[in-house]
């Protein structure tokens, strides 16, 4: 009929195979998890439990206003000759380099005065992983310090993006450490809280991550480990238990960006999110 249109059947627009799908967390390893979460350009949450995550997590919390991440010492020292006025804080075979303010402990940085002002850190193997996640959507750091905090902001930013809690593992070897599946574990853990599907839960029942990650499980975990217990041999114990204590600092550092300052891997930029 004139001056009327012509009603038709509208079906609702056909989803995405991709909004489809159930929104996932997987826990990988090492290298190839950064690269699993790069080429899926995904949300990565990297674990270097002992001790990493924790002092990075702390340095955030102690009011640092960014945190350089480099992954060899001689790019820490070319950062504090650019940059001046900095704070040194990392470790090489369980202690500071020389010329560092403090070590990789969380608790060690706790004190310091910190507001405002800019930190150079490394470590041994988590500062190169997150130099290796450049390309994800989102970089962020985790350990059971802060594994609540850390998976509801991966959750909130994730989109329909996978998210990877990556166990960082030894540097230059494809095998993780019995600290990092677990903290990695305990993160994938509390996204399910947030409707995530963890794919490989099962690898649980091959002994990478305990049965139950409650509080006891991840501190005699991380005390049994062949990690904890080096550090334990180096008089780092207190270390150990800072680090495997559960949703102690409210602070989630992120990756903001990258810095390329000679031929090697690039520094991350690192700035507190929440």
């Amino acid at each position: 009929m004139k001056g009327t249109e012509k009603l038709v059947d509208r079906k609702p627009a056909a989803r995405t195979e991709r909004e489809n799908a159930p929104r996932t967390v997987e826990v990988v390893c090492g290298s190839s998890g950064c690269r699993a979460a790069v080429k899926s350009q995904g949300v990565a949450v990297m674990v270097d439990a002992l001790r990493a995550s924790a002092t990075i997590t702390s340095l955030m919390a102690a009011g640092a206003r960014r945190v350089w991440v480099a992954t060899e010492v001689e790019q820490a020292y070319v950062m504090k000759e650019r940059i001046g006025d900095v704070f040194l804080v990392g470790e090489r075979e369980g202690f500071p380099p020389p010329g560092f303010d403090v070590g990789n402990s969380p608790r060690g940085v706790m004190d310091l005065s910190l507001k405002g002002r800019d930190v150079v850190f490394t470590s041994t193997t988590g500062a190169a992983r997150l130099g290796q996640l450049e390309g994800t959507a989102l970089a962020l750091v985790g350990s059971p310090v802060n594994a609540s905090l850390v998976a509801q902001v991966a959750a909130e930013r994730a989109g329909d993006r996978p998210i990877f809690s990556i166990s960082a593992g030894l540097r230059g070897s494809p095998g993780g450490t019995e600290e990092d599946w677990i903290g990695a574990a305990l993160i994938a853990e509390r996204l399910t809280d947030h409707g995530f599907e963890w794919i490989n839960h099962g690898l649980g029942v091959d002994g990478y991550w305990p049965y139950l990650l409650d509080g006891p499980s991840v501190r005699q975990g991380f005390l049994d480990g062949t990690s904890g217990q080096l550090l334990g041999d180096k008089g780092l114990a207190p270390d150990i238990e800072d680090c495997a204590a559960i949703d102690w600092i409210d602070a989630v550092a992120a990756v903001v960006g990258y810095l390329k300052i000679d031929d090697g891997p690039p520094v991350a930029e690192l700035e507190r999110i929440a």
